[in-house]
């Protein structure tokens, strides 16, 4: 077994939830060996009741990684997987890696840490790469770009706010102490499918004091993992954004977010919900045409709660798509599923709204 850091506090704890990826473990475990900082670095591994064990690959690591295994006895989800590690992690930075992504080079990692550490930043960011099925496409992945070189206090968030990419947990280091913050109100949330990186990403920039972004490349991620979504998928998605929305603004509200801060976090979950309407569009195709499908995707949105809870949420989604914008919204296909969603709830809605 590995020795190296039995005896001292590790300066970084790399956060992995395993479900079902046993193919690509060994190329994420590579990474970390080959690291030159890594008699300092445990990997806390959280096993989420997977069908694929893993025991005999990390065995083989077992002298060069400090490893801490979790085992989940039931599906517990990606959320409070990285939750679950968060609690085990023993260094003061954390980061995560999902188990079919990796670290990128060998030296990169000890230097962002090391630039963490210097300037005392809750959050670094960093670049990452896309690949391929192993393969490296050899260029930055857009939608991972840091927000900016230096940030501080309200303008972390703003920024966040402000854009439409940077929304992954992954490229980034972390101090515990930030994910501590959010802990015990993050694992009651009932945000549960698909979204968690968004809800924490909102929930991290909102509490930290200082964010660094840097262009260096630290982060690998393979693009042939990514699975399409289905339309059971998107009602799913669909639905979770709702709890976003009322868990989240009463949150920042109850910290002491600004009127500035809430609308921006509004109009933010507004667009992300907003890009979910084509891909409603297509569940309604799958289901059989526009009549039947918009009925089986509108009973199936309500079998995840009660019809007040969503209500509201669907009716500012169709006041954001209309009145959001200078330019009219021209009323498309999926626009129409929402409006006609939102009649059909609005019942549902609280006196005075």
């Amino acid at each position: 077994m590995h020795t190296l850091i039995q005896n001292k506090r590790p300066e970084l704890s790399i956060i992995v939830p395993y479900y079902n990826l046993r193919r690509a473990l060994p190329r994420l475990l590579d990474s970390i060996a080959g690291q030159n900082m890594r008699d300092t670095v445990e990997l806390v591994l959280v096993d989420d009741c997977s069908a694929e064990p893993c025991d005999d690959i990390l065995a083989k690591y077992a002298d060069d990684i400090h490893i801490n295994l979790i085992r989940n006895t039931q599906r517990r989800h990606l959320k409070m997987a990285r939750l679950t590690g968060i609690a085990a992690a023993k260094a003061d930075i954390v980061c995560f890696i999902d188990a079919d992504g990796c670290l990128f080079g060998t030296e990169e990692l000890q230097k962002h840490l090391r630039m963490m550490q210097q300037t005392n930043a809750d959050i670094l960011h960093f670049s990452a790469i896309r690949s391929i099925a192993g393969k490296c496409e050899n260029q930055k992945w857009d939608w991972g770009e840091p927000l900016a070189k230096k940030l501080q206090g309200n303008a972390i968030l703003w920024q966040f706010l402000s854009q439409k990419r940077s929304w992954v947990v992954w490229n980034k280091l972390y101090k515990k102490q930030l994910w501590n913050t959010i802990y015990e109100f993050a694992k009651n949330s009932e945000v549960f499918y698909d979204t968690e990186d968004i809800y924490f990403s909102i929930l991290l920039f909102f509490h930290a004091k200082k964010y660094i972004g840097i262009s260096n490349i630290g982060y690998e991620f393979d693009a042939a993992n990514i699975k399409p979504n289905r339309h059971n998928n998107v009602v799913k998605i669909f639905w979770t954004y709702s709890y976003i929305y009322h868990e989240i603004l009463p949150y920042l509200e109850m910290n002491g977010a600004s009127n500035e801060t809430l609308a921006m976090a509004r109009c933010f979950l507004f667009y992300r919900v907003s890009r979910q309407l084509e891909r409603i569009k297509k569940s309604i195709i799958a289901y059989g045409g526009e009549h039947k499908g918009r009925e089986r995707v509108l009973n199936e949105l309500l079998s995840y709660g009660t019809e007040d809870h969503i209500a509201e949420f669907l009716l500012w989604v169709v006041i954001f798509k209309n009145f959001g914008s200078q330019k009219p919204v021209r009323k498309n296909f999926a626009e129409r599923i929402v409006l006609t969603l939102a009649r059909r709830l609005r019942p549902f809605l609280p006196k005075g709204l």
